[in-house]
């Protein structure tokens, strides 16, 4: 079992789900369910790594989840932050 992420994603144009992994970014698997293109993808990723070990390429290391405070941090002139708050007023915007 590997640590790398997958993205799926439906494809109009090929009636099928698209799945490919960002840590390796030629990585791409189809499949006309979600689990078809997973499972597909998988062999491929593993194809993918027992190819590269064998050369001696090092692997990529897998993209973690990110954790978000749920804040945005915005820089701003003081007169836009002022006439921003001003216009929240008018509009009753707590």
């Amino acid at each position: 079992m590997t640590k790398y992420g997958f993205i799926l994603l439906w494809s109009d144009e090929d009636s099928g789900f698209i799945v490919t992994c960002p840590d390796f970014p030629g990585l791409s698997a189809f499949g006309e369910t979600a689990e078809k293109a997973l499972k597909e993808a998988n062999i491929a990723l593993n194809l993918l790594i027992e190819s590269l070990r064998t050369t001696g390429t090092a692997l990529p290391e897998p993209t973690k989840a990110a954790d978000y405070s749920g804040q945005i941090r915005l820089r701003m002139p003081r007169s836009l932050h002022r006439s921003s708050a001003q216009r929240a007023e008018i509009e009753g915007v707590p």
